[in-house]
């Protein structure tokens, strides 16, 4: 475009680029090594600060239903996460997302819920519920499978059912709690280079 390439710079850069120009070539080397050094140590204090904050969490990729059943295959696949440490309940170990109205006003359509894959279900507690196959987030009670909305039926279980449950919830995921785009990509490195 016919422009000088230092015309876009602050005046501050400018004055730095003249001063590394006017050193020596051995005088140059020194500076880019401490750069680089410096660059080393920034990167490695901001990595192990996403780790502090952190917490890596396995996304189970079928929703749990609130209202008609979502189906949720026997080999049903997790994707790993990474969530803000001080949104995750004590005894989380996965999210699973809501898909329905059924649960409202506890848990909305779209929302996201921690689970504890090793904690039984009491009655009164919400928990997530494989029904002949299909997924439910639901209150358990003694005598079925309850939602909060009382517009829905509540899940009898016959003898005949094939009733399994995947974790008691815990609570629900905050708003941003998860890592996305090239912040999910700098927590994953940084959890990478800590394994290797």
């Amino acid at each position: 475009l016919n422009m000088d390439q230092e015309a876009a710079l602050p005046a501050e850069d400018k004055s730095h680029l003249r001063m590394y120009h006017s050193l020596d070539t051995f005088n140059r080397r020194t500076v880019r090594q401490l750069m680089d050094r410096l660059l080393f140590q920034q990167d490695s204090k901001e990595k192990e600060r996403l780790r502090r904050c952190y917490v890596p969490l396995s996304l189970w990729e079928e929703a749990a239903a609130a209202g008609i059943g979502a189906p949720m295959r026997d080999d049903a696949e997790a994707r790993l996460v990474y969530v803000l440490g001080e949104d995750v309940p004590r005894g989380a170990d996965g999210i699973i997302h809501v898909n329905g109205r059924s649960m409202e006003p506890s848990f909305s359509d779209g929302s996201y819920v921690y689970i504890d894959s090793g904690a039984d279900v009491q009655p009164g507690q919400i928990g997530i519920f494989i029904v002949n196959g299909e997924a439910f987030i639901k209150e358990y009670r003694a005598d079925g499978l309850y939602s909060h909305n009382p517009r829905y039926k509540p899940i009898i279980v016959s003898e005949g059912s094939d009733v399994r449950c995947l974790g008691k919830v815990t609570g629900a995921v905050g708003a941003g709690a998860i890592a996305a785009g090239s912040l999910a990509e700098k927590v994953e490195a940084a959890f990478e280079e800590d394994n290797d």
